[in-house]
């Protein structure tokens, strides 16, 4: 399996102020107004004084937001920002949208055409304007300004897809997290921690691209019924990944005396292809993981606890080995 978790050596600075650091950093601060957002993850890749944000949804658009609002990707990363630092105090100098697409479907839903502006960046880019910038010991960095302080820990991009999968895996309220998952996140990302918990998210993240892999198919305007026929078709092609994946951890679940092997083998002759099991084939061995993981998150529910609670305290919910 790939390694997604790959250790990043900490950016020691030691509380001293002085410009941005370059790489990937995820807010772990709430600056959105929750009453009028979506919730989402907000990721800066800063090279130099030139900053790309991306807005990170929790939830794949369907195939009728994006069409008609233009919201379509779960990572936007179209809010391209300039900075300037003097004196350990940061200036934001220009601002530019890249994307013809949207981070939300606020615009359609409000009318208004400026809503994404308002409830997206503008939030952020208070946050960061005028800030004193301070570093940390655990390689991320905080923003003060007179609306408070905003921190920020270390995440390469790539790292996003699995964040997404997760909460979106969990169900959990992003709201009641309060971004209790963020510093978490990025410690096991940066330390290469809790193996069996990055083979389930592997797997969940499959599943969320499996699915947004069928909403892009059913975007296509079929100008006729066989080609309606061949575009259904497609999309669920597309889904039949994560049909096959779901249905070996409910097998794992259901019947744990039969062996992974003899599971996957019998779903493939039921609904398996070549294709399909290119991308099952190197996930098999994260199966038992995954399973584990929406067992215990069903033991939760069952128990009718809050999730945010043991989330907050170990989103790993003890598969850390």
């Amino acid at each position: 399996m790939r390694a997604l978790f790959c250790l990043i050596p900490a950016l020691l600075w030691a509380e001293t102020a002085s410009a941005l650091p370059d790489g990937g950093f995820l807010l772990a601060t709430p600056i959105l107004d929750s009453q009028t957002t979506d919730p989402r993850y907000i990721h800066l890749q800063i090279d130099g004084t030139t900053i790309t944000v991306t807005y990170a949804s929790v939830k794949t658009p369907d195939v009728t937001t994006c069409r008609d609002t233009g919201y379509c990707d779960m990572l936007w990363d179209g809010l391209k920002l300039r900075y300037s630092e003097k004196d350990g105090t940061i200036k934001i100098t220009d601002r530019n949208v890249t994307r013809d697409d949207k981070p939300s479907d606020a615009n359609r839903k409000s009318g208004d055409p400026t809503a994404d502006q308002k409830l997206y960046y503008e939030p952020l880019i208070r946050r960061m304007n005028g800030a004193k910038l301070t570093g940390d010991a655990a390689g991320g960095f905080t923003l003060t300004t007179d609306l408070g302080q905003t921190k920020f820990t270390p995440l390469p991009r790539e790292g996003l897809p699995l964040l997404t999968a997760w909460v979106n895996e969990t169900g959990a309220d992003m709201d009641q997290l309060d971004y209790c998952d963020v510093p978490q996140f990025s410690q096991l990302y940066t330390f290469d921690a809790g193996r069996s918990f990055r083979e389930a998210l592997e797997v969940f993240a499959a599943l969320q691209a499996s699915e947004a892999a069928a909403n892009r198919m059913g975007l296509m305007e079929p100008p006729d019924e066989a080609s309606n026929r061949e575009t259904l078709g497609s999309a669920f092609e597309a889904r039949r990944p994560a049909t096959i994946l779901e249905m070996a951890m409910w097998r794992l679940t259901i019947e744990p005396e039969t062996p992974l092997q003899d599971i996957i083998e019998d779903i493939s002759r039921q609904i398996g292809t070549p294709e399909s099991m290119a991308v099952v084939t190197p996930l098999i061995p994260a199966l038992p993981a995954a399973a584990a993981y929406k067992a215990k998150l069903r033991a939760i529910r069952d128990a009718g606890t809050p999730l945010n609670a043991p989330l907050c305290m170990d989103m790993t919910l003890g598969l850390r080995q």
